[in-house]
């Protein structure tokens, strides 16, 4: 009866610990997000001076480029109170107004609704982007940080790792990923289809964040004979040495005198940079069918030049027609995701209990041992001492096997119980 008070009670109350906090690009945009980054270098001290504080037993702290998270085990209660100076803890360098705004606009999570918040973001379902697969890599990238630090511990451990098979679940049985809906990686898609050849000679115009974005790309599928134009030749150089090939100045690029085999182009222009006459300059009586890449708005080539020349022309308007299908064919997988997490859900609680109902019961093996060393040296210690050699070979036989049964049948009883508990549960529902 107390194993199955152990796992209906106290494994539940435990699993109320279990808190998030949220601010994501849906609840308060993409700028007031930046400003709850916390540097790297600066975790040990601050997230490690909150956990003391506020008597936070684990912690793990997830940033990335749309939300900022905490997930941690208090047996604290949410209220104001705490929240406050969770935030005046964690960011002394703000004024009221700041501690303010972050009380109003937190989103707070506990219990198994925080598992499964977790769940979603790892499978990029509560995502800016739908299906992207690179939030899995960082939300395992920030529990690593934060179990080198030391900060956490068994729950967060399970969480993290059903977290994981949650979403390699849902990117491997359901369609949610398979289809692209950025405009880079739909641009990608379009240049990878075109069998471009991985010497071919590519010209970028403009080293902004999209063409950045872009040109990592390609250089992991192997391209690297870039040649980037930019009105400021420093970010040029800057990408350059990130993925190679070479910069040069804008005004360079009527000067150009290689040929191309594909054109990358996106500039904050208010007008096209790439006339007619410019792009056929770069052709150098090159009358092949060539790749232009416009990822520009308004578009940076002249729309005469399609006229003119031989283009296979790929731009953001048509882009954003694929995506936002391909974004309505993501939600349609919806459903079967959520069925998956509520799936895992139930298996987290099982996993969660029954390594609860091991930690109560670690204590048991030293206990039996105390009985069995006070029954041979105190209670029958007389009675030992009149047996021959082989009653007492027989009896510390008898009694050590007595004894590992003892420690191994309640564990066994234990999660017999959670099972039983989990199938009338699912009967009953």
């Amino acid at each position: 009866m107390l194993t199955q008070d152990i796992c209906k009670s106290k494994v539940r109350g435990d699993l109320n610990h279990f808190k998030a906090i949220a601010f994501t690009h849906a609840t308060v945009g993409l700028d007031k997000v930046a400003k709850l980054y916390i540097p790297e270098d600066a975790y040990n001290s601050r997230l490690g001076k909150l956990k003391e504080n506020l008597q936070i037993d684990e912690l793990m702290f997830v940033a990335t480029c749309n939300r900022v998270e905490y997930y941690f085990t208090s047996n604290a209660s949410m209220n104001n109170k705490f929240i406050r100076q969770f935030f005046e803890e964690l960011y002394p360098e703000w004024g009221e107004s700041d501690v303010h705004w972050a009380i109003e606009s937190t989103e707070m999570m506990d219990g198994l609704d925080a598992v499964r918040h977790m769940f979603h973001v790892a499978s990029s379902l509560d995502s800016m982007v739908v299906g992207e697969r690179e939030i899995l890599t960082q939300m395992r990238k920030s529990f690593d940080i934060a179990d080198k630090l030391g900060f956490t511990g068994d729950f967060i451990r399970i969480a993290m790792r059903k977290t994981i098979e949650n979403a390699k679940q849902v990117f491997t049985e359901t369609n949610i990923a398979n289809r692209p809906v950025s405009v880079v990686n739909l641009a990608n898609r379009e240049l990878r289809n075109s069998l471009l050849p991985l010497y071919a000679q590519i010209i970028v115009v403009g080293a902004g964040v999209t063409n950045q974005a872009m040109l990592r790309k390609l250089k992991k599928q192997g391209y690297h004979n870039f040649k980037i134009y930019n009105r400021t030749l420093a970010k040029a150089q800057a990408l350059v040495d990130e993925v190679g090939g070479e910069a040069f100045p804008l005004n360079e690029l009527e000067n150009h005198n290689t040929g191309f085999d594909a054109l990358i182009t996106c500039t904050g222009a208010p007008g096209s940079v790439i006339s007619s006459e410019l792009y056929g300059k770069l052709l150098k009586g090159d009358t092949t069918r060539k790749m232009v890449i416009d990822l520009a708005v308004p578009n940076d080539l002249d729309t005469e030049a399609l006229a003119l020349h031989n283009i296979e022309y790929v731009e953001v308007k048509g882009l954003k027609k694929i995506a936002e299908a391909n974004l309505e064919a993501r939600k349609g997988e919806m459903v079967h995701c959520e069925s998956i997490i509520d799936a895992n859900l139930e298996a987290f609680e099982t996993v969660y209990q029954e390594r609860q109902v091991e930690l109560a019961m670690r204590e048991v093996p030293s206990k039996v041992k105390e009985i069995k060393t006070r029954a041979y040296e105190q209670v029958f210690a007389k009675d030992i001492e009149q047996l021959d050699e082989s009653s007492k070979q027989l009896l510390d036989e008898i009694v050590t096997y007595m004894e590992k049964k003892y420690i191994s049948v309640p564990m066994k009883m234990a999660r017999e119980i959670l099972v039983e508990n989990a199938r009338k549960s699912k009967n009953v529902e």
